[in-house]
C-alpha cells in the first residue's frame, strides 16, 4: 500500500473546514462527471488502519505533510482537542446533509422557474412574488451568471447578497450590469443572461486534441489538421442566417443569389429578431474545409468536431451533495 495515510486528522480538518466556510474532503464525488471517487476510510482512524495493515503484513508510506504545520490542515488539526473529535464528526455529517438539502431546494426552484437556455443565451421569465421572495432565487440567479459566463466559481454569500440588492424587476427600463462574465440584463419581462463581449480569447486545436474553449466549450478535434477556434462574429453570424447549411461554402454562392433548401431556423432563434451579442459568445470553428458554427449547424458541419458546453463549476470535480441541482441543471446545457 503506497498512498498516504489519512484517518481520525481526516474528522479534525472537515470539521473544522466546514466551520470555516472553506473545502472538505468529500466522502463520495464524480472527477470530470465521469469518475466516481469514493473514500472508504475517511471515518477510520490513523492507529486502526496502521494495526489492520501489520497484521496483514503490509507496509504504508505516511504523508510527510501530515506533520508539518506549514499546512493550515495540521495548524488546525493540532487546535483540536481529541476529545472534540465525536462533535467534529457529527459536524461534518451536519454539513453534509444541510448541503443536499440545500441543493434539492435549489434543484426545485429551478424547476419551477420559467428558464430557457439556447445559443448563447440564458432568459429566466419573470417569477410570480413568492418565487422571488424565495431564500434561493439569488443563488439561482447567481449560478446561470456563473454558469454563462464561464467562471470556474460560484458566487459568495457577499456577492450573492449584493446580486438580491440590486435586481429589480419591476423597472420600466432595462438595466444591465457584469457579473462573473456574464452580461445581466433584467427589467419587467424577466432576467437575461449571456458572455460578456471581452477576455474570449482564440485557440488552436491540433488534431486528435480535447481543449476547453473560454471555460464554457470542450471542443475535440476529430479532423487530420488543425482547427482555429474563436467567438462568432456579426458578419458570419449574418452569413449564417442567409444561406443556412450552405453558409461554411459561401464562396460559391453568387452575391444576391437566394438559396431555396434552407435550414429552418424560425424554430431556433428568431431570425426576424435574433439577439446577436449572445449569439457573437458561441465557438466558430475554422479549417481547411470552411467554417462552422457548431452549437447553430451542429446537424450539417463541414468539420469533424464534438461539443459539449461544459458546467464550469462542476466539471472537474463535482459532490454527491449537489447531485440533485447538477442533475437538474445539466439539460438546460445540451447541444443537440
Amino acid at each position: 500500500m503506497t498512498g498516504p495515510l489519512k484517518g481520525a486528522s481526516v474528522l479534525k480538518d472537515n470539521g473544522e473546514l466546514i466551520e470555516r466556510g472553506l473545502s472538505c474532503i468529500a466522502r463520495e464525488a464524480l472527477l470530470r462527471r465521469k469518475v466516481r471517487l469514493i473514500r472508504p476510510l475517511l471515518g477510520i482512524k490513523r492507529d486502526s488502519l496502521r494495526a489492520y495493515l501489520r497484521l496483514r503484513g503490509i507496509e504504508w508510506i505516511d504523508d510527510p505533510t501530515n506533520d508539518d504545520l506549514r499546512f493550515e490542515r495540521v495548524r488546525v488539526r493540532h487546535s483540536i482537542h481529541f476529545k472534540d473529535f465525536s462533535e467534529v464528526a457529527q459536524k461534518v455529517n451536519e454539513a453534509a446533509l444541510k448541503r443536499r438539502q440545500y441543493a434539492q431546494m435549489i434543484a426545485d426552484l429551478i424547476l419551477a422557474l420559467d428558464i430557457v437556455v439556447e445559443y448563447g443565451r440564458c432568459f429566466i421569465k419573470r417569477p410570480e412574488p413568492f418565487l422571488c421572495r424565495h431564500p434561493g432565487f439569488p443563488f439561482v440567479v447567481g449560478l446561470f451568471a456563473v454558469l454563462m459566463g464561464g467562471s470556474p466559481y460560484l458566487l459568495a454569500s457577499q456577492k450573492l447578497s449584493a446580486l438580491n440588492q440590486k435586481l429589480c424587476l419591476h423597472s420600466l427600463e432595462k438595466k444591465r450590469f457584469t457579473l462573473a462574465g456574464s452580461l445581466i440584463e433584467y427589467g419587467q419581462k424577466g432576467i437575461a443572461f449571456w458572455r460578456e463581449a471581452r477576455n474570449i480569447q482564440e485557440a488552436i486545436i491540433l488534431p486528435g486534441q480535447t481543449f476547453l474553449w473560454d471555460g464554457r466549450y470542450q471542443i475535440t478535434n476529430h479532423e487530420r489538421d488543425a482547427l482555429k477556434v474563436r467567438a462568432a462574429d456579426l458578419v458570419h453570424l449574418k452569413q449564417f442566417f442567409r444561406y443556412g447549411k450552405y453558409f461554411s461554402n459561401t464562396h460559391i454562392i453568387g452575391e444576391g443569389e437566394v438559396i431555396g433548401d434552407m435550414v429552418d431556423f424560425e424554430a431556433m432563434v428568431d431570425r426576424k429578431r435574433p439577439h446577436f451579442p449572445s449569439l457573437q459568445s458561441l465557438p466558430l470553428v475554422l479549417g481547411a474545409k470552411g467554417i462552422d458554427i457548431p452549437e447553430l449547424s451542429h446537424l450539417s458541419c463541414c468539420h469533424k468536431v464534438t461539443v459539449q458546453r461544459i458546467l464550469a463549476p462542476f466539471n472537474w470535480l463535482s459532490l454527491r451533495e449537489d447531485a440533485a441541482l447538477i442533475n437538474v441543471v445539466e439539460p438546460f446545457f445540451n447541444i443537440t
